[in-house]
């Protein structure tokens, strides 16, 4: 009996380990977090494109972080900062990074992309190696703080304290903070800021339609991420953008299907709607019609509705797992995203989103035309007409964002850190 109970304890021990092994995408903690801000800062995470609008906000990896008219200090969980300044596109990551030929080693790392603009950035307490790194060099940091910046065409640093090796040309000394004349020139820039703005305008309706298509804007982000990402002299950054540009692709085609998806449910809506206009008006053929055009959406609907949810998620756990720089992890996410997707019978459901289309559209516009014949036999008819034109203006309400006053005390720290590149020891520069 003791041998019975043993072995089904060891049993459910191997279980427990084996489940516990499992790679868990949405089990990521935040990696920093606001502590001061002003004026207009953004957060992409995932799909949502968020104004900052609180100190304590989280920040994930893969997160994008970029301001307008304003700036933002982030700090990390090792006490690391980071202030951000104004009409800046940057990127956090925090993951695990293979390096050594023969004898290969894992090394805790942490990337922070800077896409166009200026920042400062001081290392933390933890063995983590710091990269901040543009489109066309990476600066490894060595218990350093200093200013680091890109201006669509060269890199900069100007270090305070520490050391820096490069990858790539890098113009060391003092360089002016950016402007928007640069941030309005850099497609990741003006492709997140595009994105925000529609996503606030589609928070404001009940357009499912208009909310899914700002989604697949969102995604195709990671698309210009990718592209930008591709033109640096490092390989190992080359390779982490291969797994996030298949990923993102993968996300993008199958929101592209939950786009059409939200059109058929639309749809369906809009014939019961005229559906029961029709029955009013005692076309009862025309209201027939209309409702066998609903349940064909619906049923259409239905038929892919759970393929289409789980490849969204498959999709979302791939961008996830490739911004943590789990490639592997991001492959198998990303099969598993088109696997679904490809069982979805997309065309039958844009096939049935075209006939409710033309049907709607021409009820629709025959009842308009029944209206306005009707009004227009009533005007003819009268003797007096008496017009009234009223003009009405609306005032849109501003509103002032609160200013965190940004202070953040430095004091020296220690990090040690290795890279395959050649060392360039800089002198500290002064203050300013």
């Amino acid at each position: 009996m003791k041998c019975r109970f043993r072995m089904l304890v060891l049993c459910l021990s191997i279980l427990a380990g084996g489940i516990l092994m499992i790679p868990q995408v949405h089990a990521s903690k935040p990696i920093a977090q606001i502590t001061s801000f002003k004026g207009d800062v953004v957060i992409k995470t995932g799909l949502d494109v968020t104004k900052v609008t609180r100190v304590g906000q989280p920040l994930m990896t893969g997160d994008q972080v970029q301001t307008n008219d304003g700036e933002v200090q982030v700090t990390f969980d090792d006490g690391a900062v980071m202030k951000i300044k104004p009409f800046t596109s940057t990127m956090l990551q925090e993951k695990e990074e293979e390096s050594g030929w023969i004898f290969k080693s894992k090394d805790a790392v942490r990337r922070v992309t800077v896409f166009v603009g200026k920042l400062w950035f001081k290392s933390g307490s933890s063995q983590k190696k710091n990269f901040v790194q543009t489109p066309s060099a990476v600066c490894g940091l060595r218990g350093s703080d200093g200013d680091f910046g890109f201006d669509n065409v060269k890199t900069y640093a100007n270090m305070y304290s520490g050391e820096l090796a490069a990858v790539g040309d890098v113009i060391k000394g003092f360089f002016a903070d950016p402007n928007i004349s640069d941030a309005s020139k850099n497609a990741v820039y003006t492709a997140l800021q595009t994105v925000y703005q529609k996503n606030e305008s589609a928070k404001t309706t009940t357009d499912t339609v208009l909310q899914a298509k700002v989604q697949v804007e969102a995604a195709a982000v990671l698309q210009v991420v990718a592209q930008e990402l591709k033109k640096n002299p490092d390989q190992t950054v080359v390779k982490d953008v291969a797994a996030l540009e298949k990923a993102s692709a993968a996300v993008q085609k199958v929101l592209e299907v939950k786009v059409v998806v939200a059109e058929a449910q639309e749809l369906k809506k809009a014939a019961e709607a005229e559906a029961q206009k029709a029955q009013a008006q005692g076309d009862t053929a025309k209201a027939a019609q209309l409702k066998q055009q609903a349940q064909n959406a619906d049923a259409a609907v239905k038929k892919v509705e759970n393929e289409v949810r789980q490849a969204v998620s498959f999709a979302n756990d791939a961008v996830a797992a490739a911004a943590a720089g789990n490639n592997q992890e991001a492959e198998n996410k990303t099969r598993q995203a088109e696997s679904f997707a490809a069982k979805t019978d997309v065309t039958n459901v844009a096939t049935v989103v075209a006939e409710i289309k033309t049907v709607v559209t021409t009820t629709a516009a025959t009842t308009t035309t029944s209206v306005a014949t009707t009004v227009a036999t009533t005007t003819a008819a009268a003797t007096t007409t008496a017009a009234t034109t009223t003009e009405a203006t609306t005032t849109a309400a501003t509103t002032a964002d609160t200013t965190a006053e940004m202070t953040t005390t430095i004091e020296p720290t220690t990090t040690t850190s290795t890279t395959s590149s050649t060392t360039t020891v800089i002198e500290v520069s002064p203050r300013r």
